[in-house]
């Protein structure tokens, strides 16, 4: 989940408490999404390993929607101007490609864990669908610490330059 200091004081897209309101229902909604992407994780190792993909599918949906949201909310604070994204890189590369990278990675884990639970549902002699599902789960996560790595790399800077 993508969470800028900057974007945050910048954004004009509602009055201060709906703002505010908003941000506290992403991060709690991170927060679930984790949980409950654990929770799947854990259920895995039943002996019905089929709720805990559901888990996971719904987690990695969930985490879809919080990078989006906040992909959305960057934009919205530069009213959806995308040529400003030439004069500031921070901008283009932390607050446009994290939430992209990100909500990308969380895409690809949940097509990959998909094709897991199809083919763990038709079985495993017609349809061979593990190995793209073995690629997807690996590039879903590479584009997780691709983001994360992207997002440590932001630089903060205040108006009066300290």
């Amino acid at each position: 989940m993508v969470k800028l200091a900057s974007a945050r004081e910048s954004r004009m897209y509602g009055p201060r408490l709906a703002r505010n309101r908003g941000e506290f229902m992403n991060a709690g909604l991170c927060v679930f999404a984790a949980i409950v992407l654990v929770g799947g994780f854990v259920a895995e190792l039943s002996k019905e390993p089929k709720s805990g993909l559901v888990l996971l599918l719904i987690a990695l949906l969930l985490i879809m929607v919080v990078n989006l949201h906040d992909l959305v909310a960057h934009l919205a604070g530069i009213d959806y101007r995308f040529p400003l994204m030439g004069f500031d890189t921070q901008l283009a590369l932390v607050e446009f490609a994290v939430p992209v990278v990100q909500a990308s990675g969380a895409l690809l884990s949940f097509f990959g864990i998909l094709f897991l639970f199809i083919q763990g549902y038709k079985g495993y002699g017609h349809f061979k669908l593990e190995r793209h599902a073995l690629n997807l789960l690996i590039a879903g996560p590479a584009l997780w610490v691709l983001g994360s790595i992207h997002n440590s790399c932001q630089i903060y800077e205040r108006a009066d330059g300290h």
